[in-house]
């Protein structure tokens, strides 16, 4: 079998959301996938500092912030940086509306947020205490993000009405990725530059580590994963994911409570966990 470069998703595809752990299963799929000479990249909208559920030692790398930051061997080897101007104009704009507004970079930012969002911003699951106080210490940092590099600007509303002719206005310069609908029932918006997304970071590593961009396989489940689900030589979808995502995927894996991404790996590359379930027998 030749060699194949994997991309995971975490959040809704590596991690079920509810979840605070990745289930063993899906640990030894990637821990198998590699003895076979696989390449294992963890591809994710989260920053450097979100992605602890998974060892540096058990993967090849992270693609992060929606493919705009590369870490191999514990180093920075990419970044896509966004021009401070422009991070200024979206965070002007987004505060004269009201919007909270999380800044991902080298550092992270909170701003135009009250405090008990901050607290309860959860992501679809409880917040585990040192993710609390983490998000708090961003809280308390103030407004001055000058001093780092911006890579993704996140903003959240209450308002989608109000706020959709900005959102609009965002969306013809700028890549725009919804989110989903908050347990606090705010909705979430991840801005990046226009040309800057998860398969781009793909792209980065495949040409500087000369992998075949015929063998790469994505897994993923929401939008932020569409570009490499549908521009991926195999693009699978979790069983959970978005309709669209599904829309523009190879094939349907199992849902993330039903280790879909064992399964898609288990089937794709020949593992030997096909005890985990007997029922496709």
């Amino acid at each position: 079998m030749k060699q194949r470069t994997v991309f995971l998703d975490i959040d809704g595809t590596l991690l079920p959301f509810g979840d605070q752990q990745i289930a063993p299963e899906n640990h030894e799929a990637i821990k198998l996938a590699r003895r076979k000479g696989h390449k294992v990249y963890i591809c994710t909208g989260r920053g450097a500092d979100a992605v602890g559920m998974v060892e540096p030692k058990e993967v090849d790398g992270f693609v992060l912030v929606n493919g705009c930051m590369v870490i191999e061997n514990n180093h920075v080897v990419y970044e896509d940086i966004m021009p401070m101007d422009i991070v200024d104009d979206i965070v002007n704009d987004a505060l004269s509306y009201g919007m909270g507004v999380f800044l991902s970079g080298r550092k992270d930012y909170i701003l135009g947020k009250r405090r008990e969002e901050v607290e309860t911003q959860n992501y679809h699951r409880p917040m585990p205490n040192e993710h609390h106080q983490r998000m708090l210490k961003i809280y308390n940092n103030g407004t001055d993000y000058h001093d780092s590099a911006i890579y993704k600007v996140n903003v959240t509303t209450y308002d989608v009405e109000r706020t959709r002719p900005i959102i609009d206005q965002w969306g013809t310069k700028y890549t725009v990725v919804p989110g989903s609908i908050m347990p606090n029932s705010n909705q979430y918006y991840e801005i990046t530059g226009k040309a800057s997304n998860k398969y781009e970071g793909i792209k980065w590593v495949c040409k500087t580590h000369g992998y075949d961009l015929n063998g790469v396989i994505a897994i993923g489940d929401s939008m932020n994963d569409y570009e490499m689900i549908r521009d991926a030589a195999l693009g699978i979808a979790m069983g959970n994911g978005e309709p669209t995502i599904m829309a523009v995927s190879k094939w349907v894996t199992k849902p993330s409570e039903e280790l879909g991404v064992a399964f898609a790996l288990n089937k794709e590359l020949n593992l030997g966990m096909d005890e985990l379930w007997p029922l496709n027998h």
